[in-house]
């Protein structure tokens, strides 16, 4: 395939923060397009909080894929998929996604807190990133933190099932 001169290639590496402000600020206006920042429920903790799921989707037409392989670049996280049409008249799609926490907080929050313009997109990413934040400071994740202990007083054994280290969860079920 050959490239207009002057375009900077998705294949290319971006290594210098000014090398990538043009086009940093081009993804950002591409976002405010083309992007969707969600958040859904995928349970509920012991404690009757909601557990969120936070995602950041942008999907466009398959003859895009160019820029939404530039966007995953400039990103360095996240996952490209194929989206056939869900109807014959219609083009089939390519759908850049961001579900990750760890992603979302090493990646996606500061290029969009950077180059994310001004307007409704920007505003839906505030909240977005708000409650996202919120959640995490509540909650803050115990990955990488080792087995939780169990929620029994007085007692640090691991938990094997329902909150319960393997002494009182057998108590309990009589297993």
């Amino acid at each position: 395939m050959e490239e207009a001169a002057g375009s900077i290639p998705a294949s290319s590496t971006i290594d210098s923060f000014a090398a990538r402000e043009g086009v940093g600020h081009f993804l950002g206006g591409l976002v405010a397009a083309e992007g969707c920042f969600s958040r859904s429920v995928v349970g509920l903790r012991r404690d009757g909080s909601e557990r969120g799921r936070y995602v950041f989707v942008m999907e466009m037409a398959s003859v895009d894929t160019g820029l939404v392989e530039l966007l995953h670049l400039a990103l360095g996280v996240g996952s490209i998929h194929s989206v056939k049409a869900r109807n014959p008249r219609w083009q089939s799609s390519v759908r850049f996604t961001v579900s990750s926490r760890r992603a979302h907080r090493d990646a996606t929050v500061p290029f969009m807190q950077h180059f994310l313009p001004e307007g409704a997109k920007r505003q839906a990413f505030e909240r977005w990133y708000r409650t996202l934040r919120d959640e995490e400071l509540e909650h803050p994740s115990r990955w990488g933190c080792g087995a939780s202990p169990c929620s029994m007083d007085e007692c640090s054994d691991p938990v094997r099932g329902q909150g319960l280290c393997r002494r009182h969860y057998y108590e309990l079920t009589g297993w």
